[in-house]
């Protein structure tokens, strides 16, 4: 027993290092890659440096997410291959270690990924989603004259459009139209000779000037039509996540996923919230299929005397095979209910291959088994 602790503590101390390593560039990499899109807001409208960095880290979360389950398969392969390389597994087993001890450590970490991608998809990414959306919403007056284009038709928060036809001088725009369909039973346009930005007590306004607004009223009700020299439309950023038409699914805690799917709220959209409730439930399983699935071919390449090449090969193809057929489910189940079972097997594809391939392996022996007892 001493020994078996301390071999499965010197295998967890090659695995854990490395993939944590691997979880930190990728993510840092993202967040390099991320950073690139608000670059432009940096250098045209002088965005702080601490802004940038906060609408960075939003995306952190979400990256440990994407990578955590990817990042444990390629540890496990690369350091369970290694010391089959060196020789140690075979030195480990001949002291009467069996595969399936050699592989508790690997296990043991895909549990803890499971775990901590469990508590990403249950708390930390709809709360960032949501604190994401409302600094965009925040910031959308803040940083329009970069992302305001002249003769351009543009969105910048649901339910709103703008156009400008020429830039003046500071935050003053001439030719301005707005289109405001926040609330459908009253849509609202909004055309002035000239618009300027501001922020008034922690609100946002368009202070505009030779304005008219023209409101469009349904159930046979009058519309109106009013001209006025001046006017300030004031915005306050909208966090109400029960009242708007459309909620983004990842945005949603389960809960509220279940509530979304069993009350159809919106049932035009109903089907990604399905997709979205199946990826929220499975997805955490994934570190420990893609752990099993690692071992699984693992541990054929030892029993078939595979080479290296073919191992990577084969490692390379169901990693791939997976990531790919998990992406297409789920579009597919967010446009049709029909395709959810799919998006369920995609999820625990890992741990139906790892079957296969353990399987495959004892199909393997027992052929070899039956044709050394034939010539025999």
């Amino acid at each position: 027993m001493p020994l078996l602790l301390s071999i499965h503590r010197y295998i967890l101390w090659l695995l854990t290092p490395f993939w944590l390593g691997l979880i930190a560039g990728l993510v840092f990499l993202a967040a390099m890659v991320n950073s690139l899109n608000f670059l432009a807001k940096v250098i045209n409208d002088n965005m702080s440096i601490w802004l940038l960095l906060k609408f960075v880290s939003f995306g952190m979360p979400v990256a440990v997410w994407l990578v955590t389950p990817i990042t444990l398969y390629l540890a496990i392969m690369v350091v369970y291959s290694r010391l089959r390389n060196d020789t140690e597994t075979v030195v480990m087993q001949s002291c009467g270690i069996s595969q399936f001890s050699l592989g508790r450590p690997a296990i043991l970490l895909g549990i803890v990924g499971s775990l901590v991608m469990a508590y990403l998809v249950a708390s930390v990414i709809p709360g960032v989603n949501r604190a994401f959306r409302d600094a965009k919403n925040e910031l959308v007056f803040a940083l329009t004259p970069s992302a305001i284009r002249e003769g351009v038709f543009f969105s910048p928060i649901q339910g709103i459009t703008l156009y400008i036809r020429e830039k003046a001088q500071g935050s003053v725009y001439r030719g301005f139209i707005m289109h405001d369909q926040r609330d459908p039973k009253q849509p609202m346009t909004v055309t002035a000779d000239e618009a300027r930005l501001e922020e008034l007590d922690g609100d946002f306004a368009i202070v505009l000037t030779g304005a008219t607004r023209f409101e469009q009223r349904q159930d046979d009700a009058p519309s109106s039509l009013l001209n006025f020299d001046r006017h300030v439309y004031s915005y306050t950023p909208d966090r109400s996540y029960t009242n708007r038409p459309y909620i983004k699914p990842r945005e949603l805690y389960v809960g509220e996923l279940v509530a979304a799917v069993r009350n159809k709220t919106t049932p035009k959209y109903t089907n990604g919230y399905i997709a979205e409730l199946i990826d929220r439930l499975t997805s955490p399983l994934l570190p420990l299929g893609y752990a099993l699935l690692a071992l699984s071919i693992i541990n054929q390449g030892q029993q078939g005397r595979r080479g290296t090449s073919t191992q990577t090969l084969v490692a390379v193809a169901s990693l791939v095979g997976v990531e790919v057929l998990r992406f297409s489910a789920k579009s597919l189940a967010s446009e049709s209910a029909a395709a959810a079972p799919v998006l369920v097997l995609a999820e625990l594809m890992p741990f139906v291959l790892a079957l296969v391939f353990w399987q495959a392996m004892n199909l393997q022996s027992w052929l070899q088994a039956m044709w050394a007892s034939r010539h025999a």
